[in-house]
């Protein structure tokens, strides 16, 4: 998960419209970064609930040393 965070984290500030708004893009490069960046957020936040998911499910189904 660290490299994926990584590579995340890399893309989107790459991509974040408050970081290209200085530059003089044209409306074309402007929406592709754009729809870049909203994938990488969809695409990181599904990724973050399947493990938050699988996880929980995990911790739920482990023993506990107090029992």
């Amino acid at each position: 998960m660290p490299e994926l965070r990584r590579r995340w984290r890399t893309l989107v500030l790459a991509n974040h419209p408050d970081k290209l708004t200085h530059l003089a893009l044209g409306e074309l490069e402007t929406a592709r970064s754009a729809a870049a960046f909203s994938s990488a957020m969809a695409a990181f936040e599904a990724v973050d609930a399947f493990y938050a998911e699988h996880f929980a499910q995990k911790q739920n189904a482990a023993p506990r040393a107090d029992t």
